[in-house]
């Protein structure tokens, strides 16, 4: 039987970016991410850290974003770091302008410890200081199942519909990290 926990974070008040972190951070089998902007570097280290620990991990992000000054530079290190990211944009045809997280997906929705990160809150380094923004956590089943779906449909519709990054070709070096 499922313990709910659910939780909603206001910023600036409360700490969304904290929030956010505790729950991607425990990861014990999965985490995907998709969403209209990322830069947030914390958030990228632990992606890349799961990738290392074996666990399955993946990221989709909005073409529009992506092809950034500010979100380009982060979206090649998450490649070079084996992070599988796909570019795209809303299967409707618009923007991507989902901001989630699944954790432990992989788990099955029935699992305690599968949750879902979603809201207004960016996965951006700025949004905790300059913008309102609300963000829930939530171990729901329904909503860890429906959010799994539309990852992979938006996944999905990326690589068929999308160019995407290859990785940096080899310098001899280990890959950059956050």
């Amino acid at each position: 039987m499922i313990e709910s926990r659910r939780s909603v974070y206001l910023s600036p008040v409360d700490s969304c970016e904290d929030a956010l972190i505790a729950i991607a951070a425990g990861a014990t089998k999965s985490i995907h991410v998709f969403c209209y902007a990322f830069t947030d570097h914390a958030l990228a280290g632990i992606l890349m850290q799961a990738v290392k620990d074996g666990k399955a991990v993946g990221v989709v992000v909005d073409s529009t974003q992506a092809a950034g000054a500010t979100q380009r530079p982060l979206m090649q290190l998450l490649v070079d770091n084996g992070v599988p990211l796909t570019i795209s944009r809303s299967t409707a045809g618009g923007i991507l302008h989902e901001k989630v997280i699944v954790r432990d997906g992989g788990l099955g929705p029935e699992s305690n410890d599968s949750f879902v990160i979603y809201g207004s809150f960016n996965l951006t380094n700025q949004t905790a200081e300059r913008q309102e923004n609300w963000l829930i956590t939530d171990n729901d089943p329904r909503l860890v199942a429906d959010f799994m779906a539309r990852y992979a449909a938006v996944e999905a519709f990326g690589k068929a519909n999308v160019k995407q990054m290859a990785p940096t070709p080899n310098t001899g070096g280990p890959p950059p990290s956050v």
